[in-house]
């Protein structure tokens, strides 16, 4: 949810970045994290926690976005602060502008992550089931 809200306040996406950046960088809080290692356990996928994370960040921060319709080349960081440096009133400064305000007027599809969720979860519990 909280991608979501980063990503519908483009053209900053400062947020966005920096929580990409901490999860790449230095986990999201899940990797020591006992009630999410319960989950896993009950559902029989421990041994799969470090897939099952690597799964979830690269939805989050790269196919998450792009099902929102962000343009892929705004996925970097630098490439969206040049494009900052544009002349007011330029074809790129008129699409981010565009972009802005098809972003405000959106409601957010709450079903994209939950999809996600559930296709995730059950390729780790199809997996385990699929072995034993």
């Amino acid at each position: 949810m909280e991608i979501a809200l980063d990503i519908n306040g483009f053209p900053v996406l400062s947020p966005f970045f920096t929580r990409r950046s901490i999860c790449f960088n230095e986990g999201w809080g899940f990797e020591d994290n006992e009630d999410f290692d319960k989950a896993l356990r009950d559902l029989k996928i421990l041994k799969h926690k470090k897939e099952l994370l690597k799964d979830i960040y690269e939805f989050t921060f790269n196919e998450f976005p792009l099902k929102m319709e962000l343009p892929k080349e705004y996925l970097e960081e630098d490439v969206l602060n040049a494009s900052f440096k544009t002349e007011w009133n330029s074809p790129e400064w008129r699409k981010r502008q565009e972009m802005t305000e098809k972003f405000k007027a959106r409601p957010f599809n709450i079903s994209l992550p939950h999809d996600f969720a559930r296709q995730v979860v059950k390729k780790y519990y199809d997996l385990e089931n699929k072995n034993n």
